[in-house]
């Protein structure tokens, strides 16, 4: 799926647009790049019979340590943390596509 540089600084969602090729303001609206960005994250995850991409998934676990280590995150931190590390990247990157809308601080 190529490798992206994201610019995460730990804020929503918003900062993985750019493993769509796109960047976040490109989309028409929230709702065009959060169906974008579950879209790709759902390929991701069932790439290999389900096992995932590697790299797609060590992205989206930097992005959630960033959510993490927010000063903001507050009672959210355990629930970035527990998703980061869900050890089957297929499956974390299923809950990261189900959860997306709540993957802010």
């Amino acid at each position: 799926m190529g490798k992206t540089k994201l610019d995460i600084k730990g804020w929503d969602w918003a900062e993985l647009a750019p493993l769509t090729g796109k960047d976040y303001d490109e989309y028409e609206s929230d709702e065009a790049a959060a169906a974008a960005i579950r879209e790709f994250i759902d390929e991701a995850a069932f790439k290999d019979c389900g096992e995932g991409d590697a790299e797609v998934a060590a992205s989206v676990r930097q992005f959630l340590e960033a959510l993490e280590n927010d000063g903001m995150a507050g009672y959210s931190k355990p629930f970035y943390r527990g998703l980061r590390e869900i050890e089957h990247d297929g499956m974390m990157l299923q809950y990261v596509s189900h959860f997306l809308d709540w993957l802010w601080t």
